[in-house]
């Protein structure tokens, strides 16, 4: 198979998000979406693109040297600083208060342009709580009830008590890179949190010091998406790879050792999710517009085609269903693929109990909530570049 111009490296579809944080206040949003929105990226963009951000990089080491400054770091200015230890929730409307520990538990929801992560509670938008930059992936841990959000500009990962809403901690990670998919495991008691980075790392933090226990080497670069089986593995997916194309790690998490890897020969890897009913693992493959079934052990099962673009996905162990966006497209145990749910946007999402939450990317805020494979309500948030989400249950 050859190699696909219209998204050679699927880390494009960050390029324009990035660009906006970084660039914000010297060139429209508009410039930036138009070169660098991944959907719309052809051969050619790609070229205007990079000439555009290399242009930008001479313009601002120009300024850094008039300065008589020097960094080896990115720096995105204007983030606002992460509150800790303050209550830096925005409430939208009554209750006044959130506990989503509680019923109806609650929904956080990342953001790759805002400096909030957005809350739902149930089927409503409940607020947001501020914290600095681009986030990306989240997880819940039901033992000390924090959420773990995945910082990309901040390179750490924000600590955030689910009682309160309030940002207790923050974990720098910046010697390996920027967070990305995070992932909470139910056998070890760990939280698992990817470096979008190249080489790229799987961070094992202990949730009791919010200390990083050890560093694991990735497959690939640049991982971005994880699962878990539960009481098993964790499972990371790496876009690409010194062979070019995408790999899948499975961690044991007693030994935080890499048991297994499955290496795409001809594809990149841009998604994972485990199935609880057959103990399957799914890779979305971005060529083949398919998703390929390994066992736990990461050994082929078999492909599964789509026949459109496919991106994130997640697993509803409730309904021991796997959903693949963007479609979005239902997966079951015995793998058959499931009529397309007509949602209208989104690229990942997640479930709690039998209902699944997909935020719309590059929508105006938009998170679809999905019961019975339909799509009953559209919830307004505040955000607006949805990517990833998690929930203060299993689902």
């Amino acid at each position: 198979m050859q190699k696909s111009s219209y998204n050679a490296s699927s880390k494009l579809q960050l390029c324009y998000v990035f660009g906006k944080q970084k660039f914000r206040n010297v060139f429209p949003t508009v410039f930036v979406v138009f070169l660098c929105d991944f959907r719309m990226m052809s051969s050619k963009k790609v070229m205007i693109c990079a000439v555009f951000f290399v242009s930008l990089f001479l313009l601002s080491s120009l300024a850094v040297v008039a300065s008589g400054t020097s960094s080896n770091k990115t720096v995105i200015p204007n983030l606002a600083p992460v509150r800790i230890g303050a209550h830096s929730m925005t409430i939208a409307s009554a209750p006044t208060t959130v506990d989503c520990t509680k019923v109806p538990y609650c929904v956080y929801v990342t953001d790759l342009s805002s400096d909030d992560l957005q809350v739902i509670q149930g089927s409503r938008f409940v607020g947001e709580i501020s914290i600095s930059g681009v986030t990306i992936g989240a997880a819940y841990d039901p033992n000390n009830e924090m959420v773990y959000v995945g910082g990309y500009s901040c390179e750490c990962v924000y600590v955030i008590n689910a009682k309160t809403e309030v940002v207790s901690a923050s974990i720098n990670i910046s010697s390996y890179g920027p967070a990305s998919a995070v992932v909470y495991s139910t056998t070890s008691k760990m939280i698992y949190a990817a470096t979008y980075s190249d080489p790229g790392y799987y961070m094992v933090i202990d949730p009791s010091t919010n200390k990083i226990v050890t560093a694991i080497s990735a497959c690939g670069y640049y991982p971005e998406f994880g699962d878990q089986l539960n009481k098993g593995n964790v499972y990371f997916a790496s876009l690409e790879s010194s062979s070019s194309y995408g790999c899948v790690n499975a961690i044991n998490p007693i030994t935080n050792k890499i048991v297994a890897t499955a290496r795409l020969s001809d594809d990149y890897a841009i998604g994972v999710a485990v199935n609880s009913g057959n103990k399957e693992v799914y890779v979305n493959g971005e060529l083949c517009e398919c998703v390929y079934v390994f066992s736990s052990a990461l050994k082929k099962v078999t492909t599964l085609k789509i026949g459109s673009y496919v991106w994130g996905s997640w697993s509803n162990d409730r309904l021991q269903t796997v959903y693949v966006a963007p479609g979005v497209y239902p997966i079951y145990k015995n793998n058959t693929v499931g009529a397309p749910i007509p949602v209208g946007g989104g690229d990942t999402g997640c479930g709690l109990g039998k209902a699944n939450y997909v935020p719309f990317y590059s929508s105006g805020g938009v998170v679809a909530l999905i019961k019975n494979n339909q799509v009953v309500k559209d919830i307004q948030t505040d955000g607006t570049d949805l990517f990833g989400c998690t929930a203060t249950v299993e689902s």
